[in-house]
């Protein structure tokens, strides 16, 4: 599409000609001023190849799509994607043009995508293949020019064609050394026999031509670029006069002096320069060559010299010159460029020294997504049929990018007989979906949270203010009407933390005075490509205001269901129909996102420029390290595993192990990373290269500085990258054993990336583990082949539980029989749930509840109706837990990283001890725990235990802590001072936190080998957090500055006690 921004492309002077014909246009005016001053104007044209189409388009700095469309009056916009020295060529803020004399043609690289723009002047036509040759040669004047002015004033006619192809005569051509005849600038085709002999003459009689040969056949025209350095007449009074410099240009078959008249080749156009011109002017003209004959190939040639007189010596005040500078040969080709995107630009060279660098905004090739995702707001809608949209289409998902590299048969492995079929799909669209999962990045809103809660599957959220008491006004103001809100910390009904997270639109909120309930409903954020397909007549809407009011198309949607809530439109009724969060979701926290950073973002995203040969196992390898990914082949399909939380497949104990013994390497405490340095490019900064640091405080304190670097390929955001550099650490820190041992059939099942439980009788001293004796499933008992002399009434016990897997052709087939009931029925189809799909990878073990022990190794379960009991068999393999704070037993998981088998049924597994509780540390910043082999120091997070409770006294501010915490009471309270030594401030009213400990004292349990310090963490009204430390158990006073006045509404605090060990352990919270 064109995209013009009150271009004015000069129309400067081109003839065209072919065999039969000399056709002439004027395309190029006068260039002179109303004082004669010549005014040069130079163009930068540029083409910029962007990458592999076909892609989404130019987008904004927030990536928004710029809609670009085929009225390019409307397409003003898409210069906010552009831009030049690293300005964009239209305002993104104030809607303001930068450059204005700017023309872009973009292409989105179609297989048959046009050429791009072919203008009437072939000068800025991208039609041009263009090599410039360097000549720089200075033609003087005609000597001995008298004879010539002779000729002229005795009779002799100088005729040329005008622009509208009219002859006229130039008469006293050489008349004086002014060479004023040509009071023109153009260039014209010397008409007769008579004008060309004067010109012949004096050709012959000029002893400096500027010469060029073409060899080219495919060449059609040459550009030559003439300069004067000085073209003026100053007279004596300090006036100026215009002078002219005139030229012949020369052009035909290097063997032929003929005119076109005269049968050969030859054509003379004669030029001029008129003006004045004191610090340099520069002049293009476009010449057409006589066409290449296929049949005898003959050179060509273009002459270019002069025909005005030479300055003598007595014209002191007059000056002019001029210099051939370049010839350039140009080849016109409508090249289409097919599968490329291309950009086109013409924009005016006096903004910048020299050819500018370009940047574009562009959201890059489109990929092949699953037929029921919204690429846009990253929802999978219904269970999926196994097929993919009929259209491609952009998304920064890794897992879609790397099965788009995978299959794809014009740059990926596709090219090379590798078909889609030997991907496992089913598992990548499951990884899919855990990418496009919101997680929060860390940044504060503008205000804190707040508790929520909602019915299971309902639309409307409560937010109950009896607590806050911010009212109303307040609520209404931290959640607007059309806000977004992100959802987060999300529970279900029992209270159990989620891994979920959400963003919704707010409409409808109230506030009721007398439960103090602040309720709003809940709408998706539309989807603008979505909305314009199914309702064209809103994007018609939407085009037609532009005329009149720039906004974007999100804004627009929102604004339309704001104002027209109560319209009877699809879309209005669609949309407010409300989008409930997943369906187990009944609290959690909620805050809206004002402009700046998000709140939410994807857990993985990928946003990566490939311009380099590459091994295609090596680049699948590096889009699947993304998503924690790595690559294996088995049974005839490519799978790609990740590292996420995953339930334990298979159980091992001593009993189903060769020898018995699991074989443990560790790695040394001093090689495990304190610090790691993650390389990205920042999104929000123009993608420049940007170093994120994370550091583990305890390990530093500990080990020193161990740092860890990192290039995140295809991270573009800062959060992403933090999460990257924290899943390193935690990896590193608390994943730091592996195991090796061989195994039976069981090992046949594991697959890197499985995750496997061990009990291992000599790590715990206390065998817990074997095989089943005996089993009787009408009383839900087993016999164990050893009992166990402690009391594990209530506690966990293993079994493996033999499930039968389904295949990925089982489930292929399955998606295709459902398809064509569907499609039989005119119905739409069931698709594979989530359940078929983990189905193919069915953990084989269960953990059951123990209800009683008798003679030490008879055991009963509690869950009597469990129907997968009665999968367990004679011989089968047990493990017992015993979580008593005398023995802390139970099965360790490891994550496999290999299984190789030996020989017949006997397999070599190699696993990485495995740290569940990482994700979520990394993700949400939640508490991290230890494995129980791990010994590493504690590794800090972003997040602290929950702070205790305690009522305030009615007449004080001393809080009670329960007593059966054994910990203080304590004064605290924010007091306003407007004075406090060298913080007096006789503006403002600070405001200070006082703290008084002095009821500390030994019998409370509170002495230096159990307390090494307080932190005590202000959330101000804002919802801006200070935190700062109290050295020393017995540190028992504090005033410390938190804010001024306007943050003195509705603070709390609350204050963490810390080991010697810098361990977080207890709180106290007003």
């Amino acid at each position: 599409m064109a995209l013009i921004n009150g271009l004015t492309v000069g129309d400067g002077a081109e003839v065209k000609r072919d065999r039969q014909n000399i056709t002439f246009k004027k395309v190029c005016p006068n260039a002179t001023t109303q004082n004669g001053a010549l005014e040069s104007v130079s163009m930068y044209q540029t083409v910029d190849v962007l990458c592999e189409g076909e892609i989404e388009g130019l987008c904004d700095s927030a990536g928004n799509t710029i809609r670009i469309t085929s009225d390019s009056t409307k397409n003003e916009d898409g210069f906010k994607a552009v831009y030049l020295n690293d300005v964009p060529v239209k305002n993104t803020v104030s809607g303001t043009l930068n450059y204005n004399r700017t023309f872009a043609d973009f292409r989105v690289g179609l297989e048959n995508q046009r050429a791009l723009t072919k203008f009437e002047n072939p000068a800025f036509s991208f039609s041009n293949a263009i090599q410039t040759v360097n000549l720089g040669t200075q033609l003087p004047g005609l000597a001995g020019h008298e004879k010539f002015s002779e000729r002229s004033r005795s009779g002799g006619k100088f005729l040329v064609i005008d622009d509208d192809g009219q002859e006229f005569n130039l008469s006293t051509v050489w008349a004086n050394d002014y060479g004023n005849s040509f009071r023109k600038n153009f260039v014209s085709v010397v008409a007769d026999i008579d004008s060309v002999n004067n010109v012949r003459g004096a050709e012959a009689n000029q002893v400096v031509h500027a010469n060029h040969t073409i060899s080219n056949d495919s060449v059609d025209w040459v550009q030559i670029n003439l300069s004067v350095g000085g073209l003026v007449y100053n007279h004596s009074d300090g006036d100026q006069s215009p002078v002219a410099v005139n030229f012949i240009i020369k052009t035909g078959y290097v063997d032929d002096e003929l005119t076109v008249s005269e049968g050969g080749s030859v054509v003379y156009y004669a030029g001029g320069i008129f003006g004045i011109s004191t610090g340099g002017y520069t002049r293009s003209h476009n010449i057409y060559l006589p066409p290449a004959l296929e049949e005898n190939r003959r050179d060509r040639f273009v002459k270019v010299f002069r025909i005005d007189g030479e300055l003598s010596a007595r014209n002191v005040k007059l000056q002019k010159n001029l210099t051939v500078e370049t010839i350039s040969e140009i080849v016109e080709q409508n090249l289409t460029y097919p599968y490329s995107a291309l950009m086109g630009m013409i924009f005016d060279a006096r903004a910048f020294s020299q050819p500018p660098n370009r940047r574009y905004d562009v959201k890059m090739t489109k990929v092949l997504v699953p037929n029921n995702y919204n690429n846009q707001t990253r929802q999978y809608r219904g269970n999926w049929d196994g097929n993919f949209a009929t259209t491609k289409k952009w998304t920064d998902n890794p897992a879609w990018i790397f099965y788009d590299l995978a299959t794809n048969e014009r740059y990926g492995i596709g090219k090379y007989g590798f078909k889609s079929e030997f991907i496992d799909k089913w598992n990548l669209y499951s990884i899919a979906k855990y990418c496009d999962e919101f997680v929060p990045t860390g940044y504060s809103g503008k205000y804190s949270d707040l508790d929520f809660t909602c019915q299971a599957g309902g639309v409307i959220i409560t937010i109950n203010d009896s607590t806050t008491l911010l009212g109303e006004t307040v609520l209404k103001q931290r959640y607007p009407e059309a806000g977004l809100v992100c959802f987060h910390r999300t529970k279900n009904a029992s209270g159990t933390s989620l891994d979920k997270a959400a963003k919704r639109l707010i409409f409808n909120s109230s506030y009721n005075d007398s439960t103090k309930d602040f309720t709003f409903e809940i709408v998706r954020p539309p989807d603008v490509e979505e909305v314009f397909e199914q309702y064209p007549d809103i994007e018609e809407s939407f085009l037609e205001q532009q005329k009149s009011k720039e906004e974007n198309a999100y804004a627009y949607l929102l604004d339309f269901l704001t104002n027209q809530q109560n319209s009877t439109s699809d879309f209005v009724q669609t949309y407010m129909a409300g989008e409930p969060l997943d369906a187990d979701i009944t609290q959690g926290k909620a805050t809206t996102q004002f402009h700046g950073l998000p709140l939410l973002e994807p857990r993985f995203s990928c946003n990566i420029y490939l311009d380099q040969k590459k091994n295609a196992f090596n680049a699948l390898n590096d889009i699947a390290a993304i998503f924690r990914g790595m690559l294996y082949w088995s049974s005839g399909y490519i799978f790609a595993s990740n590292d996420q939380a995953k339930e334990a497949v298979m159980l091992f104990t001593n009993a189903n192990v060769a020898d018995g013994s699991f074989i443990y390497s560790g790695s040394s405490s001093t090689s495990r990373a304190t610090t790691a340095i993650v390389r990205y490019n920042d999104r929000d900064d123009s993608f420049k290269s940007k170093v994120e640091y994370v550091e583990d405080a305890a390990g530093i304190r500990e080990f020193g500085v161990n740092e860890k670097e990192v290039m995140a390929l295809g991270v573009t955001s800062k959060a992403q990258a933090h999460r990257l550099a924290k899943w390193m650490l935690y990896t590193n820190q608390t994943e730091t054993d592996t195991v090796q041992f061989t195994t039976g059939q069981e090992g046949s099942y594991l697959k890197p990336g499985d995750v496997i439980k061990i009990q291992d009788k000599l790590k715990t001293s206390q065998r817990y583990g074997g095989r089943i004796k005996e089993i009787n499933y009408a009383a839900n008992s087993v016999t164990l082949d050893k009992g166990i002399e402690q009391n594990i009434v209530g506690q966990k016990i293993t079994f493996i539980v033999p499930k039968e897997n389904t295949t990925i052709r089982e489930l292929n087939k399955s998606a295709s029989s459902k398809l064509k009931i569907a499609v039989e029925n005119q119905v739409p189809t069931e698709g594979i749930t989530t359940e078929e799909i983990d189905s193919t990878r069915q953990t084989q073990i269960k953990q059951f509840t123990i209800a009683s022990v008798s003679e030490t190794n008879v055991v009963t379960i509690s869950e009597i109706t469990d129907e997968d009991f009665n999968l367990i068999k004679k011989g089968f393999i047990w493990s017992a837990q015993n979580t008593s704070d005398n023995y802390k037993i139970e099965e360790v998981e490891y994550r496999v990283l290999s299984s190789l088998e030996q020989n017949f049924s006997q397999y070599q597994i190699t696993a990485m001890m495995y740290n569940r509780s990482k994700f979520q540390a990394v993700d949400d910043q939640q508490d991290l725990t230890r494995t129980q082999q791990s010994t590493v120091s504690k590794v800090e997070v972003g997040s602290l235990p929950s702070a205790l409770t305690g009522s305030p006294a009615p007449t004080s501010n001393i809080v009670k802590i329960n007593k059966d915490l054994v910990l203080p009471e304590f004064d605290a309270r924010f007091p306003n001072i407007s004075t406090l030594g060298a913080l007096q401030n006789s503006n403002t009213v600070n405001i200070y936190l006082e703290l008084d400990f002095s009821a500390l004292a030994l019998s409370n349990g509170v002495n230096s080998t159990n307390t090494g310090g307080y932190v005590v963490e202000v959330y101000k009204a804002s919802g801006e957090k200070v935190r700062f430390s109290l050295e020393g158990y017995d540190n028992t006073s504090a005033t410390v500055l938190v804010g001024d006045e306007k943050d003195g509404s509705n603070m709390t605090f609350e204050i963490y006690r810390y080991d010697p060990s810098k361990r977080i352990n207890a709180g106290l919270s007003d």
